[in-house]
């Protein structure tokens, strides 16, 4: 379908995806009330900022960063808007038939397209043509008929902003429409679309175009003999493109991307298949599925990928509540394929460093020694603030616990080989600083202090030290470490922050090409386990500011 984007009306982009209770309807009146800047974390172009990431991450990485951040502008570029359109599909049992003439709101949105995908509460039927008079001119309901649409841009005026409520709601928050307000908004809607003045409003083109959700989806079969395995890939975020889809191709032939948002994936894009599906369908067939969209779809995927006795690499958290727990610890039970966890801070090099300066052993992966030599682990992370629209603030999403706490929780208990919590607080500050604190059956202590207020000039930093008996080691920023004992200090090692994601998605990657072993479920019950209570008890407190 087409897209307006940067005042360029662009083909070649997939339609949205359309769940079963959801309306398909084809525009034909659009005008644009808000542009909405705080929906995503946007860089701004900074010669400073460039090279601040050189010197802490290096050439290659940044190149790949900037490439991603700039490929993004079409998706950055969203708006809330309104207008008139007809209803092209439609659930089964509904009050819209095809072809129904209705008013639609758009929360977060291209500033025009040619057709969009809306819940019920945000569509009604239109009114008569004589209802929508303006003083010298009234449009017409069928507008433009089929080839065109009228599109009136954002005017700043000042307005009251009576679509507050809507602004960059999206079906995969977890957010519940209210029915009777969205009923009020379409009345202002029709209002709006009443007053304006279409005679002046642009006029886009659009040829006839087909219903396209995928790009080449077919039956696809796994590898064969001596070839690469193939991978799909679930979300094609800026950590995607940066981190998984560079690092995956050595050993993992990348043939299939879903990604739910189409201003997302670049036009160009040289992937076979593209989908903007948010799940696997029923007839896509790969070795691998590499998942990385939003947080609550991790573990639904990777069982259904685990259930048919495929590979799943799923980023953190790989789960948000319980009930997903249970159901990916059952699959993997189950399964003949293999569960990997995106959790870089396991396959960082300086994890051997600390085994053998704190503990005195040489042992590797897998970490071979006794559960009663505990490392204790304490950390200040600071991560970068999200804007108030982000998808990281919805309530699928949890709270700064899942979403990033569980990279220092996982690494603790990596570190003590899953010795498992016996006891486990949580401290929330009136300014969201979360105070964590664990304490292991080996005796081991975790303290952690995470927070967003900070200084955001390299992104997420974290300080960790780490204390066995009379020494102890120091990561800082995951690429400096030092090692001091009673007599001074036993070592020092700087590596590129990088390096930690290339070595996960390599060794992952070539486990999946060699049949190696995945994640034990050890490992995903004792991380997760923690991670969700210590998520709770910040979910009690929060509630109580």
């Amino acid at each position: 379908m087409k897209i307006l984007t940067k005042n360029n009306w662009r083909d070649g982009y997939l339609d949205y995806y359309g769940h079963p209770q959801e309306y398909r309807i084809k525009i034909q009146a659009i005008k644009n009330l808000e542009r909405l800047a705080d929906v995503y974390v946007v860089r701004p172009k900074s010669l400073r900022m460039v090279w601040n990431y050189l010197l802490r991450f290096g050439p290659i990485a940044v190149w790949r960063k900037i490439k991603s951040r700039l490929s993004e502008e079409a998706r950055n570029d969203k708006f809330v808007s309104v207008g008139l359109g007809t209803i092209v599909e439609s659930p089964e049992s509904s009050s819209f038939a095809p072809g129904s003439g209705i008013v639609f709101i758009l929360p977060c949105h291209p500033s025009a397209l040619e057709r969009a995908v809306l819940p019920s509460e945000l569509i009604k039927v239109s009114p008569k043509q004589s209802k929508l008079a303006t003083g010298q001119a009234s449009i017409k309901y069928q507008v433009s008929g089929d080839d065109k649409i009228l599109h009136i841009p954002l005017n700043e005026n000042g307005n009251e902003k009576w679509w507050a409520a809507i602004s960059g709601w999206s079906s995969y928050s977890g957010i519940n429409l209210d029915k009777e307000l969205c009923g009020k908004m379409l009345d202002r809607a029709t209002e709006v679309i009443a007053r304006a003045d279409w005679d002046k409003a642009m006029e886009l083109k659009v040829p006839k175009s087909d219903i396209r959700e995928h790009k080449n989806l077919k039956h696809l079969g796994r590898r064969t003999s001596g070839r690469k395995p193939k991978a799909v890939l679930f979300g094609l975020g800026n950590y995607a493109k940066v981190q998984i889809v560079p690092n995956i191709k050595k050993y993992i032939e990348l043939v299939g991307i879903h990604e739910i948002d189409p201003t997302q994936i670049p036009t160009n894009i040289n992937v076979p298949i593209i989908d903007s599906a948010p799940y696997p369908r029923i007839n896509e067939d790969y070795d691998a599925l590499f998942i990385a969209g939003y947080h609550h779809t991790h573990a639904p995927i990777a069982i259904e990928a685990l259930s048919k006795n495929k590979h799943a690499v799923a980023e953190k958290p790989i789960a948000v509540d319980r009930k997903q727990l249970e159901g990916l610890c059952n699959a993997i039970e189950k399964s003949k394929g293999s569960f990997f966890a995106g959790f870089h801070k396991r396959y960082s090099p300086f994890n051997e460093l600390v085994l053998k300066d704190l503990l005195g052993t040489k042992n590797g992966d897998p970490f071979d020694y006794a559960k009663d030599k505990p490392i204790n682990y304490h950390c200040i992370a600071y991560e970068v603030p999200y804007p108030k629209l982000n998808w990281y603030n919805w309530p699928n999403s949890k709270g700064p616990i899942t979403a990033n706490g569980c990279h220092w929780i996982d690494h603790f208990l990596f570190l003590n080989n899953w010795s498992k919590p016996k006891r486990l607080e949580l401290f929330l500050t009136p300014d969201m600083t979360t105070n964590s604190s664990i304490e292991l059956e080996n005796g081991a202590v975790f303290t952690m202090t995470l927070t967003e207020r900070g200084s955001p000039y390299i992104g997420v930093q974290d300080y960790v030290e780490l204390r066995a008996g009379d020494k102890t080691a120091k990561i800082i920023d995951d690429s400096r470490y030092i090692a001091e004992g009673p007599n001074g200090i036993i070592r020092k090692k700087t590596i590129n922050k990088m390096k930690n994601y290339r070595l996960m998605y390599e060794t992952i990657s070539k486990k999946i090409a060699e049949g190696g072993k995945g994640d034990s479920l050890e490992s995903v019950k004792v991380s997760t386990e923690a991670m969700l209570d210590l998520e709770e008890g910040f979910q009690k407190q929060y509630q109580n500011l």
